[in-house]
């Protein structure tokens, strides 16, 4: 039995003997990334029933319906996750490609605008803000505001999705998102062709400023 193996075999016991323990997150984890897809649902939506207010296990959860192609189950979580920690990048990726699917434009946005906030060199925002410039040109189109907290993730919350952190981009290994929602690669979503040869600090405060702008007409 490797070492792993021991770990899920002990938490798996301490469940059984307190369903209430914290050890349901990690492993929750453990068989989202063995593919063991409905038993991670099964014990992180039990878990969360218990502690409705454990982040890390929402976030786990939403990125389980992520990936076994439940769309409306994934958007629900990472919706919740976001309001509490909206500056996350792999959930704010995830949920702008539940959006871009549902041609949910201005939901879309917002996510994109949070992930260029964070990093404004990350290639998935980049491409995908391209392929919107024309809406953000328009002057009848709606004003969104990009979601703005003061929460962040806690030290242990940032060690316990380390990993999901290295979220697979699209955008660096693909030349395009293709719109599958099957179970395994449900984790693609669509994307924008043209490239970026502009400096993307440039493009971004440009983008700002348009919204910034755009507001203030409103006001």
């Amino acid at each position: 039995m490797t070492e792993d193996q021991q770990r899920q075999h002990s938490f798996e016991k301490e469940l059984r003997l307190d369903p209430k323990s914290r050890v349901f997150v990690e492993l929750g984890e453990m068989y989202r990334t063995q593919g063991l897809y409905e038993k991670a649902i099964a014990v992180l939506t039990r878990g969360l029933s218990y502690h409705p207010l454990l982040s890390p296990a929402r976030l786990s959860l939403g990125r389980t319906y992520f990936e076994n192609g439940q769309p409306d189950q994934a958007q629900e979580q990472l919706e919740e996750f976001l309001d509490v920690v909206p500056e996350h990048l792999l959930a704010n990726k995830m949920l702008a490609k539940i959006y871009l699917s549902k041609s949910m434009m201005e939901e879309a946005q917002d996510c994109i605008a949070q992930i260029l906030l964070v990093d404004p060199h990350d290639r998935f925002a980049r491409r995908q803000m391209q392929g919107m410039k024309p809406r953000f040109e328009q002057e009848d189109e709606p004003v969104f505001e990009p979601k703005t907290s003061e929460a962040s993730m806690s030290k242990t919350m940032q060690q316990i999705y380390q990993a999901q952190r290295e979220f697979d981009d699209e955008a660096e290994t693909e030349p395009k998102i293709e719109l599958d929602f099957g179970p395994r690669d449900f984790s693609r979503g669509p994307s924008i062709e043209d490239s970026v040869d502009s400096d993307p600090a440039f493009e971004l405060e440009r983008l700002l400023q348009k919204i910034r702008s755009r507001r203030r007409n409103v006001v």
